[in-house]
């Protein structure tokens, strides 16, 4: 049970924390006000060649906020339509956030642009990123137990540390999920480390759960073969064409895989 003197200074910390960096003047009423204040000034986009989406708040009649999907054309390469990678390396600046060389972002941009969808502040600076694919197994492996069938996959998601605790990660999680359903995928997965507990919780209460154990994924003693490297959970959510949830397990913890059994 939290004690007032504890709710009290972890609400004064967030305030300080919110005036710094997204310049909220008004930081007045109760925790939850405050984080939706915040929330309405951040922007989810997604840059492709022709068009970016923008996430924008609305109130309902009940008071809820209600979040919506703008879409709509860019005039060219004028503005900001195309995204500026240089700017994802803050957002990187976490332990458990595995980081890539620009040609690898560069790909996934390219070849699935609904898919890679950013977050921006009111200035414009990117403050949380998710970046994904849809594929299957190859045909040749259509017969084995460890086939995947079309998906999507979550390759890496992050937010600055800075704009934590307003639930940009919800956001742009269920963006991607919404392109999984338009692309017709069976389920969206992703792989975690088994030591990232705040990350497991977060994504089970998005509705995720593990599927399989895969031993020794992360290759972090590469060079010493003798060394165990830390496991990775599959997780997996299925999307809204798998109405059975046939690609979904209960038991996932008691399944453990090898990394040559993931494609």
């Amino acid at each position: 049970m939290f004690t007032n003197k504890y709710v009290a200074r972890k609400l004064a910390r967030y305030k300080r924390e919110v005036m710094g960096f997204m310049q909220v003047e008004d930081v007045s009423g109760t925790l939850p006000q405050l984080m939706h204040r915040c929330r309405k000034q951040v922007q989810i986009l997604q840059y492709d060649k022709f068009a970016k989406g923008r996430v924008k708040a609305s109130s309902s009649a009940s008071g809820s906020t209600q979040w919506t999907l703008e879409r709509k054309r860019s005039p060219g390469r004028a503005g900001n339509s195309y995204l500026d990678l240089s700017k994802l390396s803050k957002c990187n600046l976490d332990p458990f956030t595995e980081t890539y060389d620009l040609s690898f972002y560069l790909q996934y941009h390219a070849k699935w642009p609904s898919l890679f969808q950013v977050a921006e502040d009111q200035h414009g600076n990117i403050i949380g990123y998710i970046m994904g694919k849809l594929e299957s197994s190859p045909d040749i492996y259509k017969y084995s137990e460890h086939y995947l069938p079309w998906h999507a996959h979550i390759t890496a998601v992050t937010v600055a540390p800075e704009a934590r605790r307003l639930g940009i990660g919800k956001l742009l999680s269920q963006q991607l999920e919404a392109a999984a359903d338009a692309g017709d995928a069976w389920f969206v997965d992703l792989f975690v480390r088994k030591s990232n507990h705040k990350a497991i919780r977060f994504y089970k209460s998005m509705g995720y759960s593990v599927f399989r154990v895969v031993k020794d994924y992360y290759g972090d003693h590469s060079s010493d073969p003798t060394l165990d490297s830390e496991d990775a959970y599959d997780m997996r959510k299925p999307c809204a064409r798998d109405v059975k949830r046939k690609h979904i397990r209960d038991d996932g913890e008691n399944h453990e895989v090898n990394p040559e059994d993931v494609w």
